[in-house]
């Protein structure tokens, strides 16, 4: 999950639900890919059952955090993520997932494709000449070059709400991913071993609010 550390002074502690109590170590602006001081990780309790695992990480006067995967059958599992916020500030920011999808090792090119019930639009870091937006998806037209990746920070429908509803094939093989709330938008990130889509969905909770959200993957 992201996090707001709006007010948080040089030195002070700030919460990043999922991994813990981290400490900002200078007035630059939050930075997702940067490794802050981990103060305090929480406890974490994992509980594994004969169709489904259970994560949950409870950081004391903070938050208790818990997700579930289940297998629904041999085609279907569900992810099912529910967040208890304890803190007296408001928790604003989003949930996220990267969905490292790898089938099975092959190379990501033209049997590659990224699919939605809607047209997606969004800026691209630069110009590809192996991948681009095609009607109701993203196709590679060749294979993306090992020392380069693909990308797209905020890939959203051009004509409505972005609602979490994609599928990222190879050739004959699929998995679609749903959830039952809007997204803020998808970052879109490839190389030459995944494809990812990335959903963003906006999160915020008062002091003592509860909030649930259900991805479900369905594998073809």
């Amino acid at each position: 999950m992201t996090v707001d550390w709006t007010g948080v002074p040089v030195g002070g502690l700030f919460c990043k639900p999922g991994v813990g109590l981290l400490r900002r170590p200078d007035a630059e602006p939050y930075d997702r890919f940067r490794l802050y001081e981990l103060v305090n990780p929480g406890t974490w309790e994992v509980y594994v059952r004969s169709n489904e695992v259970v994560y949950e990480h409870t950081l004391r006067g903070w938050y208790s955090y818990r997700k579930r995967i289940v297998l629904l059958d041999g085609s279907r599992l569900e992810m099912v993520h529910s967040l208890v916020w304890n803190a007296r500030k408001p928790l604003t920011g989003y949930f996220y997932n990267h969905n490292f999808l790898t089938f099975g090792g092959v190379p990501v090119g033209p049997a590659r494709s990224l699919r939605f019930p809607w047209q997606p639009a969004g800026d691209w870091r630069h110009a590809y000449d192996n991948a681009g937006f095609v009607p109701g998806g993203v196709a590679f037209t060749g294979p993306v070059d090992p020392s380069d990746a693909v990308f797209c920070g905020n890939l959203h429908n051009a004509d409505g709400p972005t609602t979490c509803d994609f599928t990222v094939a190879e050739g004959s093989r699929s998995v679609q991913v749903s959830a039952n709330r809007l997204l803020s938008h998808i970052v879109l990130w490839a190389n030459d071993r995944v494809a990812c889509l990335e959903p963003y969905m906006p999160l915020h909770l008062d002091a003592g609010a509860f909030s649930s959200w259900t991805f479900t993957y369905r594998f073809r």
